[in-house]
């Protein structure tokens, strides 16, 4: 799991990307169920940030991504575009929405979800931006 912490004054650019990137995590997470795709997680993710005006461009990393939890710290199955696996019972993974901008700063909330009797967020750390701030 992962969690962005602010150190004093946060700017509106941060505030703005912060809120993205929570908005973006809770509509991964709230499309999550047996059988879709990892790819429609993805999509529901990524379309907050583009909602924002973040997209993946050639220098940065902005974007929403995740992988499975097990064995490799990294593995099966992936949460990416054009991925065909499905969500099935049982399953543990990531998802992990970030927006960085070169030479500024980077914003990332990755929570970690269970499917098991239906869906469960196991990260119970906070993640509202007024929690974060140090």
């Amino acid at each position: 799991m992962t969690r962005t912490y602010f150190i004093g004054k946060i700017s509106d650019d941060m505030r703005i990307a912060y809120q993205a990137v929570y908005e973006s995590l809770q509509a991964g997470i709230n499309s999550v169920k047996e059988g879709i795709t990892y790819s429609n997680i993805y999509d529901s993710s990524y379309n907050i940030l583009k909602k924002y005006g973040f997209r993946r461009t050639l220098g940065t990393a902005t974007g929403t991504g995740g992988h499975g939890i097990g064995l490799e710290v990294h593995e099966r199955p992936w949460l990416r575009p054009g991925s065909i696996e499905t969500v099935k019972e049982g399953h543990i993974f990531t998802i992990e929405p970030g927006v960085y901008i070169p030479g500024k700063f980077g914003v990332r909330i990755e929570d970690d979800i269970l499917v098991y009797r239906g869906v469960h967020n196991l990260t119970l750390i906070e993640k509202n931006i007024e929690e974060c701030i140090i």
